[in-house]
Protein backbone atom coordinates (compact mmCIF):
# COMPACT_ATOMS: atom_id res chain seq x y z
CA UNK A 1 0.00 0.00 0.00
CA UNK A 2 0.91 3.58 -1.11
CA UNK A 3 2.15 6.42 2.03
CA UNK A 4 -0.35 8.35 1.18
CA UNK A 5 -3.52 6.37 0.91
CA UNK A 6 -2.36 4.56 4.40
CA UNK A 7 -2.21 8.11 5.56
CA UNK A 8 -5.53 9.11 3.99
CA UNK A 9 -7.59 5.69 5.61
CA UNK A 10 -5.71 6.44 9.11
CA UNK A 11 -7.28 9.74 9.04
CA UNK A 12 -10.37 8.87 8.44
CA UNK A 13 -10.33 6.29 10.68
CA UNK A 14 -9.66 9.24 13.51
CA UNK A 15 -12.15 11.23 12.22
CA UNK A 16 -14.88 8.84 12.13
CA UNK A 17 -14.23 5.88 14.21
CA UNK A 18 -12.24 7.46 16.61
CA UNK A 19 -14.46 10.85 16.46
CA UNK A 20 -10.76 13.25 17.09
CA UNK A 21 -11.60 16.57 17.11
CA UNK A 22 -10.79 18.87 13.94
CA UNK A 23 -7.46 20.09 15.68
CA UNK A 24 -6.11 17.17 16.43
CA UNK A 25 -6.95 15.84 12.77
CA UNK A 26 -5.00 18.91 11.32
CA UNK A 27 -1.96 18.01 13.49
CA UNK A 28 -1.86 14.40 12.33
CA UNK A 29 -2.71 15.66 8.76
CA UNK A 30 0.37 17.68 9.08
CA UNK A 31 2.79 15.19 10.74
CA UNK A 32 2.39 13.13 8.08
CA UNK A 33 2.67 15.19 5.28
CA UNK A 34 5.86 16.21 6.76
CA UNK A 35 6.66 12.34 7.03
CA UNK A 36 5.95 11.98 3.64
CA UNK A 37 7.92 14.95 2.10
CA UNK A 38 10.64 13.64 4.28
CA UNK A 39 10.09 10.76 2.38
CA UNK A 40 10.24 12.26 -1.04
CA UNK A 41 12.96 14.70 -0.27
CA UNK A 42 15.25 11.83 0.44
CA UNK A 43 14.30 9.65 -1.96
CA UNK A 44 13.03 7.13 0.06
CA UNK A 45 10.31 4.67 -1.23
CA UNK A 46 6.17 5.36 -0.37
CA UNK A 47 5.49 1.71 -0.55
CA UNK A 48 4.88 0.61 3.45
CA UNK A 49 6.16 -2.51 2.70
CA UNK A 50 9.73 -0.53 2.33
CA UNK A 51 9.46 1.80 5.34
CA UNK A 52 11.69 0.73 7.73
CA UNK A 53 12.41 2.33 11.50
CA UNK A 54 15.69 4.03 10.80
CA UNK A 55 13.54 6.56 8.43
CA UNK A 56 11.12 7.48 11.15
CA UNK A 57 14.48 8.25 13.22
CA UNK A 58 16.23 9.65 10.94
CA UNK A 59 12.43 11.99 10.53
CA UNK A 60 12.77 12.66 14.07
CA UNK A 61 16.48 13.64 13.97
CA UNK A 62 15.76 16.15 11.21
CA UNK A 63 12.60 16.99 13.29
CA UNK A 64 14.29 17.99 16.36
CA UNK A 65 16.96 19.78 14.07
CA UNK A 66 14.92 22.00 12.75
CA UNK A 67 13.54 23.34 16.53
Amino acid sequence: MDYVQASDDYLMYLQVDKNYSVNTLTSYAFDLKLYGDFLTANDRSLDLDELTSSSVRRFVQDQVHLS
